[in-house]
């Protein structure tokens, strides 16, 4: 399997398939089921470190984004790169790199797995998960590719 390498605090890939399958049965408890509990901690203490009144912009602007999702073009769209074709998400990204522990606590949330379009045009290659589309590895989703992309954050962030 090529790619990125799979890191998760599962014993085994059964049950890292079993989370993964959780998806939308388990709400929000999906994602933090892939990601450990130190890792969540770790996303939160940077979270809280940002300006409350650059997260209050941030959520403007991301709410802003957000209602676009659901225009008729876009929702028909099974491609997550054309939730990035708009006025509010340009507005959103304007506010740069410094928004990157926000997008990465929305990444927490796996109905939040659109925030890695703004991750993908504000971070480095360094942290910016990529599969090629022969890649076994794109069957696992982008609620994967999100946690994968919060663990290069974190590392680099450490």
């Amino acid at each position: 399997m090529g790619g990125v390498t799979l890191i998760s605090n599962r014993e085994t890939e059964e049950e890292l398939a079993t989370a993964l399958r959780k998806n939308h049965e388990g709400g929000e408890e999906y994602m933090l089921d892939i990601l450990t509990q130190d890792e969540r901690h770790a996303v939160g203490r940077r979270f809280a470190q940002v300006p409350l009144e650059l997260q209050a912009k941030f959520d403007e602007l991301y709410a802003s984004w957000e209602l676009t999702w659901n225009e008729p073009l876009v929702a028909a769209s099974s491609k997550p790169a054309d939730r990035a074709r708009s006025r509010q998400f340009l507005d959103l990204i304007a506010l740069g790199p410094t928004i990157l522990p926000l997008l990465m606590h929305k990444l927490m949330n796996p109905d939040q797995f659109f925030a890695l379009q703004a991750v993908d045009h504000l971070a480095g290659p360094e942290i910016t998960v990529e599969f090629e589309p022969e890649d076994e590895i794109v069957l696992k989703g982008e609620q994967f590719r999100a946690a994968e992309t919060i663990r290069r954050w974190l590392s680099l962030e450490s």
